[in-house]
């Protein structure tokens, strides 16, 4: 009886099929084998494998295996797409020829398409990582170089104030130096670690976003539409998994419309990306996973058109899938949409597909809309109003970017002022540690040889030193961010950053309240 339970509710199919009269006929199957072999219903025991209704390739494939499996002493394993190309099934079969039977086969089966999934998942998520990794300190890099010529550039336009056209060519600097900044805080932000964390989003920053961070990789002549999103409700999802969706969306879309480019050549055509958004009732979908506990109040559909190449049915029920890909081998892993049908799942979403052959493709995005959660109270930015910094403070300046330091020291001692400065953590510990009385605060990078400031800022507490720290950076990481709060450092310069946000950083630091009376 025991054996039975476990053979009849195994997640494993099991079979024994012998050789009888010339042909194969069925043994055993237990209900997981006739689930994985499309029989679940059909009277299999003691009928010939030829005439239980199998599709040819499912036939050809089990008569080839078999056969294989006589002439073969061990276990014959291979994987296999099944159930038209949707699931991987694991098959082993194994000769157990017994004395009546002497071409006796045990086939086991296993369904590892989820498996398969998930170490795809697990592969992408590690090259993923390392190309954040690889991001994120580039764009730091980046951040070190504009941060001195967004400072030397106020300075000049300050000096420029008689000569108008000089200070015109110097807003075009300004301008380029702000964007490339605001490019370098989208990478970062692209490259971070995600805590997943589910907030409300509008649909139209998020793709405007992504739109401005793809651009430079899409031709030019590739339109995009997306100003019917504006307004519409927000969506409660996590940044990150958002950002995923729709940039493997644009990027899909970007190559069939490359594709149609070279085709059409310079025909009359203008090839557009459309992201169009509606609202509908709680019923009007299903969600991918039936198993999710829906909460939901309704739906919002986010609908990615363009009006490419397009894909045949044959295709486009396949689109999904982990690993296919029409492209030339070398040219595309198959993974991105399957991840966007991922991501989409686990928000408790939908997707579905239309498309047309020559004629171009929709997605359409299905995210549920949630009853409003409790409502916290955002922080709000501490005003400076009213805060006047102490003349004349002595400020310790941790940088090993010569050139930043020298601007923030200009800056600072314009200020009226004292500024010692070291340049790099190791330096600047030996300093501080040999008389802290000598400052009234520190004002450091964060990442720097020797000793970083996060590692300055642990044995400055322990002194102790407990007088200001203002932190440059053009990359925090979550667990820096903690780190630094734990120590009492809250004040955060992202690099790359201008006088109005050092004075603000110094008034929060170092301000007093007007009028107040100190405690003695």
């Amino acid at each position: 009886r025991l054996l039975r339970v476990l053979y009849e509710t195994l997640p494993l199919g099991l079979g024994v099929i012998d050789w009888v009269d010339g042909r194969w006929v069925v043994t055993a199957l237990n209900p997981e084998a006739l689930r994985q072999m499309g029989l679940v219903g059909t009277e299999a025991i003691g009928r010939p494998l030829a005439k239980l209704g199998l599709s040819e390739e499912d036939l050809a494939f089990w008569s080839n295996v078999l056969r294989q499996c006589l002439d073969y002493p061990e276990p014959l394993r291979m994987e296999r797409g099944h159930d038209h190309g949707r699931r991987t099934q694991a098959v082993t079969v194994i000769s157990v020829g017994a004395a009546g039977h002497p071409a006796r086969v045990c086939l086991l089966m296993e369904d590892v398409t989820e498996r398969r999934h998930k170490d795809a998942e697990i592969e992408q998520g590690r090259r993923l990582r390392a190309i954040g990794e690889l991001v994120g300190g580039i764009a730091h890099e980046f951040n070190n170089l504009l941060t001195p010529i967004l400072l030397s550039v106020e300075r000049m336009q300050a000096d420029a104030v008689r000569h108008p056209r000089m200070r015109d060519e110097l807003s075009i600097i300004l301008d380029a130096t702000q964007r490339s900044a605001e490019l370098t805080r989208r990478l970062l932000t692209f490259g971070r670690k995600s805590e997943r964390e589910i907030v409300p989003l509008s649909l139209h920053d998020v793709v405007a976003g992504n739109v401005e961070l793809l651009r430079h990789a899409f031709d030019r002549r590739i339109a995009f539409e997306f100003a019917q999103l504006r307004g519409l409700e927000e969506v409660p999802a996590c940044m990150s998994d958002l950002n995923q969706v729709f940039m493997n969306l644009f990027l899909n879309a970007r190559d069939t419309l490359a594709q149609k480019l070279l085709q059409r050549g310079s025909q009359s055509w203008t090839p557009k990306i459309v992201v169009s958004g509606e609202k509908f009732g709680s019923q009007a979908f299903e969600p991918i996973d039936s198993s999710v506990v829906s909460d939901r109040i309704g739906w919002m559909r986010v609908s990615v058109r363009d009006n490419g190449c397009g894909m045949s049915r044959e295709v486009a029920e396949r689109v999904f899938e982990p690993f296919f890909t029409t492209k030339p081998v070398g040219k595309g892993t198959g993974l991105g949409l399957a991840t966007v049908w991922h991501l989409v799942s686990e928000m408790g979403g939908r997707l579905d597909v239309e498309s047309e052959l020559g004629e171009g493709t929709v997605f359409h995005i299905c995210i549920p809309l949630r009853p409003d959660p409790a409502v916290v109270p955002k922080p709000v930015a501490e005003s400076i109003e009213g805060l006047a910094i102490p003349p004349g403070l002595r400020l310790l300046v941790v940088e090993d970017e010569p050139q930043i330091a020298e601007l923030i020291s200009f800056l600072l001692e314009g200020e009226g002022h004292h500024v010692t400065r070291a340049p790099n953590g190791r330096v600047g510990w030996d300093m501080l540690s040999s008389d802290p009385s000598r400052f009234d605060g520190v004002v450091m990078d964060l990442n720097m040889p020797e000793m970083s400031g996060l590692d300055l800022a642990r044995r400055a507490r322990a002194l102790p030193f407990v007088k200001p720290f203002i932190v440059m950076s053009g990359r925090v990481s979550e667990d820096e961010h903690a780190d630094l709060q734990s120590l009492g450092i809250s004040i955060i310069l992202n690099k790359p950053f201008d006088s109005t946000a050092l004075k603000r950083a110094m008034s929060l630091s170092f301000g007093v309240r007007q009028g107040a009376v100190e405690a003695v």
